[in-house]
């Protein structure tokens, strides 16, 4: 009896393993790294709008804001997308959105990201196509950029773009 009992238990056992192997990096991605019903089509939209894949959008706003468009940060970035007010301001001039108000960033979730899809991919197309680096002056400015290239990096930097790169992969699953 114990032998056919520990046998069936192995079975289970190893059953269950697999299963945690094959679907547990999804499994966990979803938990950690929840993308919100809310906001799925604008990610979209605004990713092929500005050429960027929906999951590297969804994965900036994750690590700015973790998907709450209150969120405002001690520099006083605010929204989804986590725009400083002064470069905000630039993006709307640019983009032709008036009027507009900083806080709109806030009450206006699809325009966070919309300023966000258009500043990442601008940063992207300045920095030669490599997302490693838009990601860096996103972050932290140009400065940051030729710091970094001058190998003097800005560690929380290029944490930032590293923690971004790899919600991509666990959304990509």
């Amino acid at each position: 009896r114990w032998a056919k009992f520990l046998a069936w238990f192995g079975v289970t056992l190893a059953g269950f393993g697999i299963v945690v192997f094959v679907l547990g990096p999804s499994l966990f991605a979803s938990v950690a790294y929840p993308l919100p019903k809310e906001y799925p089509e604008a990610v979209k939209r605004e990713a092929i709008t500005y050429n960027i894949s929906p999951n590297f959008l969804a994965a900036l706003i994750f690590v700015e804001s973790r998907w709450d468009p209150n969120a405002q940060s001690y520099a006083g970035a605010v929204g989804l997308t986590q725009c400083i007010p002064s470069t905000a301001r630039a993006i709307a001039n640019r983009l032709g959105v008036e009027p507009f108000s900083v806080n709109d960033l806030k009450t206006k979730p699809e325009l966070s990201i919309r300023f966000g899809a258009y500043y990442i991919s601008d940063a992207i197309n300045r920095y030669g196509g490599d997302a490693r680096t838009g990601l860096v002056a996103y972050n932290g400015g140009g400065a940051a950029v030729n710091a970094w290239r001058a190998g003097f990096p800005f560690r929380g930097t290029l944490a930032y773009a590293e923690k971004v790169l790899s919600v991509e992969k666990m959304y990509d699953k």
